[in-house]
């Protein structure tokens, strides 16, 4: 099992707290959360709850609410 059920951290999550704090990991952000939703996410037997949007938004401190109208916008 991965994620929470299994008590474990995404990887993604921790790079991106590592990365916002100082932490040298040798490891871009950018890259881990495209390779989990686009390789892990679809072999995980459940949906996962952490998406590459919500993890970016998070990374960029912007409120999630903004989510909804940037793609509306982002339509027209």
């Amino acid at each position: 099992r991965f994620g929470a059920g299994a008590g474990n951290a995404p990887v993604e999550a921790l790079i991106g707290v590592f990365d916002k704090i100082g932490v040298k990991t040798g490891i871009d952000f950018f890259e881990i959360a495209d390779a989990a939703e686009e390789v892990v996410a679809p072999a995980m037997p459940a949906e996962c709850l952490l998406d590459r949007n919500a993890l970016i938004m998070g990374y960029s401190g912007v409120y999630s609410s903004f989510l909804k109208h940037a793609i509306r916008q982002s339509e027209r």
